[in-house]
C-alpha cells in the first residue's frame, strides 16, 4: 500500500465494496503547526477510500497557503467567508460525497494509530447506518488523558445532555439527511452537542454504536477559560436544556454555572503555579469512571 502522504487526491476510486469516508477539516487562521499536524494525521491513515475536504474562512495568517502545499493530497479546498465554524462544517457536509463523514478540524487529529480507519471498516463497524463513536484523548495544557465514551449512552451528570466529542464520531450521511445539519444561527459553541441530542431524541439510541478504539486527539484550548466564553456556553446549554431537558436540569445547570464561574476564577490563579495546577487537575479526575491514563 502506498504511503498516504504521497497519495494522489484522485486515488480513492472505490470498486464499491468499501465505504468512502469523507474527512472535513475547518480552518480559520489556525496556527501553521495545527494545520500541519491535522492534515498529516488524515493523510497518514492507511485506509485508501478517503475523501478529504478543507473549508477555510479566508484566512489571512498564512494557514491557507500552508494548506495549499498539500493540495495534491486534498480532494477539495474551499476558501470563502462564512458565518462561523458550524456554517463552515455544514458547507463541508453539503460537498461531501462519502457515505460516512468525520469532522476533524484544524488542531485536532486522528489517533497515532495509522490503521485506525482500516480496522474500523474491516471489523464491520460501518455496516450499519448510524453514528459510530469511540474514545477521545484530551490534551489540555499540562495534562493528557483519555475520555471514555461508554457503550451505554449516558447524559452529563450536571448538564443532563448527551455529550460525545464530535472528532471521535463517524456519522452516516443519512443521519444528516434525517435530522438536518448543525444549527449555526443559534449556536456558536454547542451546535454539535445540540445535533447529537437531536439525533438521540428523534432516532433513538439504536443508531449509536460504540467501538473500543481511541479515534481522535482533541486539543482542548479551553472554551471555558474566559468569562466571555463561559457565558456563551451557559446561554447555549440553557437552550439545549429547554429543548431536551427538564426544569430539574435547568435549575441544576444554573447552580452549576455559578460554581463554574468560581472555579474559573480559581483556575486562573492556579495557572500561575504550574506544579500546583497539575496536582489540582489530577485530583479533579481522580477515580473518575470517564477518565483514564492521566499524565
Amino acid at each position: 500500500m502506498e504511503s498516504s502522504l504521497q497519495r494522489n487526491k484522485n486515488s480513492n476510486s472505490n470498486p464499491g465494496s468499501l465505504p468512502l469516508i469523507t474527512v472535513i477539516s475547518i480552518n480559520y487562521n489556525s496556527s501553521i503547526s495545527d494545520v500541519e499536524k491535522t492534515i498529516t494525521s488524515v493523510l497518514n491513515q492507511t485506509y485508501n477510500y478517503i475523501e478529504y475536504i478543507v473549508i477555510d474562512g479566508q484566512s489571512t495568517n498564512g494557514s491557507l497557503e500552508k494548506i495549499r502545499t498539500f493540495e495534491n493530497c486534498i480532494d477539495l479546498i474551499v476558501s470563502e467567508k462564512d458565518a462561523g465554524i458550524y456554517d463552515a462544517m455544514n458547507k463541508g457536509i453539503g460537498l461531501a460525497q462519502g457515505e460516512w463523514i468525520v469532522m476533524m478540524n484544524m488542531g485536532d487529529t486522528f489517533t497515532e494509530d495509522k490503521y485506525l480507519l482500516d480496522k474500523i471498516v474491516k471489523a464491520g463497524h460501518l455496516d450499519k447506518v448510524g453514528i459510530v463513536y469511540g474514545n477521545t484523548i484530551i490534551e489540555k495544557e499540562q495534562l493528557k488523558y483519555i475520555k471514555i465514551h461508554h457503550g451505554y449512552l449516558t447524559k452529563n451528570r450536571v448538564c443532563g445532555i448527551l455529550k460525545i466529542n464530535h472528532q471521535s464520531i463517524l456519522s452516516h450521511r443519512k443521519i444528516f439527511e434525517s435530522v438536518g445539519l448543525f444549527e449555526d444561527k443559534r449556536f456558536k459553541i454547542c451546535a454539535d452537542f445540540y445535533w447529537l441530542n437531536k439525533v438521540f431524541y428523534t432516532m433513538g439510541s439504536s443508531v449509536f454504536y460504540k467501538v473500543d478504539e481511541v479515534i481522535a486527539i482533541y486539543n482542548e484550548e479551553g472554551l471555558s477559560s474566559s468569562q466571555e466564553s463561559l457565558i456563551k456556553m451557559h446561554r447555549e446549554y440553557s437552550v439545549l436544556l429547554k429543548d431536551f431537558g427538564s426544569n430539574y436540569w435547568i435549575v441544576l445547570h444554573e447552580i452549576n454555572f455559578r460554581v463554574v464561574q468560581l472555579k474559573t476564577f480559581i483556575y486562573h490563579r492556579f495557572k500561575q503555579f504550574p506544579k500546583l495546577y497539575k496536582i489540582y487537575r489530577k485530583l479533579k479526575y481522580f477515580r473518575s469512571n470517564h477518565i483514564s491514563d492521566i499524565t
